[in-house]
Parts: structure tokens; C-alpha cells; sequence
């Protein structure tokens, strides 16, 4: 049976006079279970990177052309920064013709000492899926399958994926490659990664270059092979509208997937619904031998699982004050006391149900604010603490929600006959 999202919670406050104050009231939990009829499986939210269900997210697999992902990032990164455009023409080499001519294997067709542009390249790579393709993206990216090994890996641990076995560019396994393999890598290596480590590369490529869904959105487009002679690209994305697997309310239009023996059936999904868009990772589906479509039935089945127990909520809309910290004394003031309220949104995954006295929030004060008092004069939307959602629940690398706790008002200094009027108030 599937766990439940998330277990009720207890609100804890406690306030501290030495300088930091911390409200703790844990926020949901990602669902950690056996939903996947697969080896491994994650689900995230692709602009905060929160988990939202992890099933042996951590357990390095190989991955297949999911792979491909990470070489894209690179070619959109070296057209941005001028060193590649769209008609950048790059020659077909040895290796690339040798695996566009393997039946066996992904590809477009590509004519013996031709060249084709970058734009042509990157299609093939993302829609056919073109082993060939992502060769000579390498090629152009890096100058050579080395290079482009070497920049992808560099890329990796710069986002903090540290166990990731990366040996080419393409996601085959070496044995495909022979003597062009990458130097030191054994003959039957292939690249490596975790679900959640696939997560954050997908997470990269379309917060960065979210044009990506531009292409991988299309079910099929046109393969130029030579002067005159064009054939059609197929996408392997089944679960795009229109296609074997698509489900009517899941209008996917992402990722990659990603194929080889060792690897089996896995899929790099993403979605949008309801104004929130879901990343979903399936390594491994287990019935792929029965059905040609399960690395889709199970990507199906988790982003079902998170649309249909949670959503995306704001728990502290931007002003909100805050229950355990509605006001701070300025007793020096012309008032003695300021509202005290969040500069910005605090917004997160939540179990639908929930309410906000079951979700963990921190707060952490200033000093001044931990004393419960400030001294004038205060400026409007000075800043007195901090607020966040207090979860473990988000991919390596990424931030917990945080929003700024702000005054609401300026207050002046009291005048001379305030202060002497509140002194002997306090006298008698």
C-alpha cells in the first residue's frame, strides 16, 4: 500500500532572548513508498525543486538517452554564449556515421562526410532520440567526445551531483563505442545517475533554457538527411498528446526518456496542471517486456499520486501577519508597538487537506526582535526575522522557501510629553 503524503504534525513555539527566535511547525513530507512498479522513481516541483514522492531516489542507475539532457544544457549554454548558433554546421565523423548505420540503435540518417546544423543536431537529439546526433552535438560543444565527457561532467558537480558516472555522450553503453570510447572507461560502462540526480538535471535545463518544451512537445518533425531528401522524426514520448500513451488530464510535453539493457524502461517526465508543473523521474520499469508502454503507466501513476493528494499552497500570502508574532513593542516610539508582517508569499506542496495549524513553519528574528522590542526610530518594512517552510524535502542544492518578516509602519520617537505622561502612568 501507499503511504500516506504526510503524517499529522504538532505546532511547537519556542522563542529565544539570545538573539535568534524559532517558530517550529514541520511542513509536509514527500511521500517515501512502493508506488512504482519500477527500480527507482522521484516526483518534484520544477521551480522550487521540493520532493513531492521518492521511491530509492538515491540509488545510482544507468540511465539511457536520458543522459542526452545534460548535453543539451551545454549546446543551448554555448549558443547563448555566442559560441554556437542554430546554423552552426558540423561534419559527421567516424563514430557518428558508424552508429547512424547500427539498426539496432536510435538514430536519423546521416550521409557519409555531410554536415548538418546545430538546430537539425539538437532535434534529432531530443525527439528521435539520435545517438548519432548527440555525438556531433559533442563534437561542436567541446571539439571533441572527450571534451564533451569532460564538460558534462564538470557540469554535474557544479550542481552538486557528486555520484554521477558519466562516460559519453549519448547514454550507450561503451560496448557500442569500441576504441572511441572515453580514455580509461571499461568496454561496457555506461553513464550513471540517481532519480533524483536526473531530477535536478531536468529541473536546470528548463528553468534555464525553457524553451526545451518547444521541442520536446513535438510528436514528430522533419529530418533533413540531403539536398532534396528529408524524412520524418518520430518522437519516443508516448505520453504527448495524441500519442499511445497519453492520459487526457496529464497534458505532458516533456522530457526524455532513456533505453538500454542495463538501464531498462526510463522516462524523464514533466507536466503542467492547475498553473504548477511537476518533474517525474521512472528508472527501471519492471513490466517493460509486457507492456511497451510502462515506463509511461507508472510516470502516469505518480503524477496522478501528486495532483490528486496535494498542492501547491500559500500558507503566509505577502503582508500576512504572522499568529505568533503579530506585533514587536517599541516602547520608545510615538506607538508602542508595530505590526509586524512577511515581505513576500511563503508558498509550498501541502497535503490538500491540510490546514495551517497542521504545517511546520521557523521563524528566525533579529536580536532586536528576539527581545521582543525594537528601538525608534523604525522604518516601514524594516526587517525583523525571517520565515521558511521547515522540510528536508527538497533536491540537493535548492533552498527551502524563505520570506522576510517586515514592519509594517514607521514609528517616530515618542515626544517629551508622551514619555513624561507614560512615566507616570507606570508610576501610579
Amino acid at each position: 500500500m501507499v503511504k500516506k503524503i504526510v503524517s499529522r504534525i504538532i505546532v511547537i513555539l519556542t522563542l529565544s532572548l539570545l538573539g535568534v527566535a524559532t517558530v517550529s511547525q514541520p511542513s509536509a513530507a514527500a511521500t517515501q513508498g512502493q508506488l512504482l512498479d519500477a527500480k527507482a522513481g522521484i516526483a518534484v516541483d520544477a521551480s522550487s525543486g521540493q520532493i513531492l514522492y521518492q521511491q530509492n531516489a538515491k540509488q545510482v542507475l544507468p540511465i539511457g538517452s536520458m543522459t542526452k539532457m545534460v548535453l543539451i544544457y551545454l549546446t543551448l549554454q554555448a549558443i547563448k554564449e555566442g559560441k554556437l548558433t542554430w546554423n552552426t554546421e558540423v561534419p559527421v565523423d567516424q563514430l557518428a556515421y558508424r552508429l547512424t548505420q547500427d539498426k539496432d540503435l536510435t538514430n536519423v540518417p546521416l550521409e557519409e562526410n555531410g554536415h548538418y546544423t546545430v538546430g537539425s543536431l539538437y532535434q534529432a537529439a531530443l525527439v528521435a532520440s539520435a545517438n548519432s546526433a548527440a555525438v556531433l552535438l559533442g563534437n561542436a560543444v567541446a571539439g571533441s567526445q572527450t571534451g564533451a565527457v569532460n564538460q558534462m561532467r564538470t557540469l554535474l558537480k557544479r550542481w552538486g551531483i557528486e555520484d554521477a558516472k558519466i562516460v559519453n555522450t549519448s547514454g550507450l553503453n561503451n560496448s557500442y563505442l569500441g576504441d572511441d570510447r572515453y580514455p580509461n572507461s571499461a568496454s561496457t560502462a555506461e553513464n550513471e545517475m540517481s532519480a533524483a540526480d536526473v531530477a535536478i538535471v531536468a529541473q536546470h535545463l528548463m528553468a534555464d533554457y525553457p524553451e526545451v518544451l518547444e521541442t520536446t512537445k513535438q510528436r514528430s518533425l522533419p529530418f533533413q538527411v540531403k539536398s532534396g531528401t528529408t524524412t520524418t522524426m518520430k518522437t519516443w514520448n508516448a505520453m504527448l498528446p495524441g500519442e499511445s500513451a497519453a492520459v487526457s488530464d496529464l497534458p505532458v510535453d516533456g522530457l526524455k526518456t532513456g533505453t538500454t539493457d542495463l538501464a531498462g524502461e526510463c522516462f524523464a517526465g514533466t507536466v503542467s496542471k492547475n498553473g504548477n508543473r511537476i518533474i517525474t523521474v521512472v528508472m527501471h520499469a519492471n513490466q517493460a517486456e509486457k507492456d511497451k508502454n510502462a515506463r509511461f503507466t507508472e510516470t502516469a501513476k505518480l503524477m496522478h499520486e501528486v495532483f490528486n493528494t496535494q498542492t501547491k499552497q500559500t500558507w503566509l500570502p505577502k503582508g500576512a501577519q504572522v499568529n505568533q508574532l503579530k506585533t514587536l513593542a517599541v516602547p520608545n516610539g510615538k506607538n508602542t508597538a508595530v505590526k509586524i508582517g512577511t515581505k513576500q508569499a511563503l508558498t509550498f506542496w501541502a497535503p490538500t487537506a491540510a490546514t495551517s495549524n497542521q504545517i511546520k513553519l521557523s521563524y528566525q528574528l533579529t536580536k532586536a526582535a528576539a527581545k521582543k522590542q525594537l528601538t525608534v526610530p523604525v522604518k516601514a518594512q524594516q526587517k525583523v526575522g525571517t520565515a521558511t517552510v521547515q522540510s528536508n524535502n527538497y533536491l540537493p542544492g535548492y533552498s527551502v522557501p524563505k520570506v522576510t518578516l517586515v514592519t509594517q509602519t514607521s514609528v517616530a520617537k515618542a515626544t517629551f510629553g508622551q514619555q513624561v505622561s507614560r512615566f507616570f502612568q507606570n508610576i501610579f
